[in-house]
């Protein structure tokens, strides 16, 4: 899942470039700092999920995505 999840924003670099005006350090930063905190949440998520429940971790989850859901109406890489 990781392996797809980075093969999609690798594929998406030239655009998300583009729109933020970023520079090539800025975007390698967002794809090293998104794989890993994809890396580190999968293992959590399912250790959390085996002590608490597997529903009440995908409920917190959700909402912890809608939460930072505005993050992507960014307008730059720097802000």
């Amino acid at each position: 899942m990781a392996f797809i999840n980075s093969t999609v924003v690798n594929v998406a670099l030239p655009a998300l470039q583009a729109s933020f005006r970023a520079t090539v350090v800025d975007v390698q930063w967002g794809v090293e700092s998104y794989g890993l905190f994809l890396g580190a949440l999968i293992l959590v998520g399912g250790s959390l999920g085996d002590l608490l429940g597997r529903r009440l971790v995908f409920v917190v989850g959700v909402i912890i995505f809608a939460v930072a859901l505005p993050c992507g109406a960014a307008s730059s890489i720097h802000n």
